[in-house]
């Protein structure tokens, strides 16, 4: 009999997790986009980026091939929510070179520009996440939705350019100020829409963060400028209703943990959290073991070992995570890279099926 049947489904093993009650092993739980589309042999990612469809379909061969459960995050149709809907042009990832959507030229370029802007109406510019929400949650696949307000990140690759807003941080931080909580009413409205929409225990808020990480803020600026705003965009969604949110605290956050910052924003009951690999594992155990937390593995080293070195990587990872009070996922501590090779992945399933039963 192959093993699999004897183990817990993969998507049943994350809902376990989200009751609160433990599976039989660790799950992987690849965050992939990219690479599911070049699973379905797309020489571009343009197309799961656009149609739900496309998107769906690459979510459900990514899950039976591995074994896994790859997190559906929404981001099809969501260049029209995130940026469109501001007036920025952009572009789909149809060069076969481009790794996701593209701003190409922003609204906002000047800070007559701000002066001028008004909050949009995000509704109109959600029908391709809500299509794709609908589709997995059609297939039981509990799916993340991007919420796209709120950070740094957010608000430099929507409304402006990520470079602009670093140099106003110094030059002229009203318009930084301006520019976020236009963002994080945004964020509210599609929130109040999503929860009008959709059973709120189907599906889960997705944000994450990279230009917000100590990379390019320090803790002091972090906790002037994004952190209130997370921390309203958050507690408005649990106060709809929404049970729990799932934060990517993409790349370096070190400085913001030793300053007390992550636990400050409410991620509902339990949370998932998911750090990059400049937060060792051992860190996140410690202080954040009450949270669902997602492995860290090293994305560029998933494209460049063998598969052998990725199941020890993933074995090393699993028995660290499985410290944690709350559950654990093994991943990569991004989203897993186009590249990489499949029988890298399927080796960190593998790691999970031999290092990652959960002790009763």
């Amino acid at each position: 009999m192959p093993w699999w049947l004897n183990e817990m489904d993969p998507v049943e093993a994350f809902e376990t997790l989200l009751r609160g009650e433990t599976p039989d092993r660790v799950i992987n739980c690849p965050m992939c986009i990219g690479h599911a589309a070049k699973l379905l042999g797309y020489k571009s990612l343009g197309e799961v980026y656009e149609f739900p469809k496309v998107w769906m379909k690459a979510m459900l061969v990514t899950r039976d091939m591995y074994r896994a459960y790859p997190p559906p995050l929404a981001l099809t149709g969501a260049g029209s929510m995130w940026m469109g809907a501001w007036g920025s042009k952009f572009m789909y990832p149809y060069h076969p070179k481009m790794g996701s959507l593209a701003l190409i030229d922003p609204a906002v370029k000047t800070p007559e520009d701000v002066d001028k802007l008004q909050v949009p109406d995000p509704v109109p510019h959600m029908g391709g996440i809500d299509e794709a929400l609908d589709t997995a949650i059609r297939q039981k696949m509990h799916p993340l939705a991007p919420v796209l307000g709120g950070w740094l990140s957010m608000a430099g690759y929507s409304i402006t350019e990520p470079e602009k807003i670093l140099f106003w941080i110094r030059k002229r931080p009203d318009l930084v100020h301006r520019l976020l909580d236009a963002s994080t009413e945004y964020a509210i409205r599609e929130l109040e829409h999503l929860t009008k929409k959709f059973d709120t225990e189907k599906w889960i808020p997705w944000d994450a963060n990279p230009t917000d990480s100590n990379t390019l803020l320090d803790a002091e600026t972090f906790a002037k400028f994004p952190l209130p705003r997370v921390i309203k965009m958050h507690q408005k969604g649990l106060d709809m209703g929404i049970p729990l949110w799932f934060t990517h605290w993409c790349s370096n956050h070190n400085l913001n943990i030793k300053a007390g910052y992550i636990e400050k924003v409410p991620q509902g009951n339990p949370g998932i959290l998911s750090f990059g690999p400049e937060v060792p594992m051992e860190v996140q155990v410690e202080k954040y073991g009450n949270y669902i937390l997602l492995g860290n593995l090293d994305p560029p080293q998933l494209m460049t070992r063998t598969n052998d070195e990725v199941k020890e990587m993933s074995r090393k990872n699993i028995e660290v995570g499985l410290r944690g009070k709350r559950g654990y996922m093994l991943a990569c501590g991004c989203e897993l890279p186009p590249p990489v090779p499949p029988a890298n992945v399927y080796a960190m399933t593998s790691a999970c099926r031999e290092y990652g039963e959960y002790q009763k």
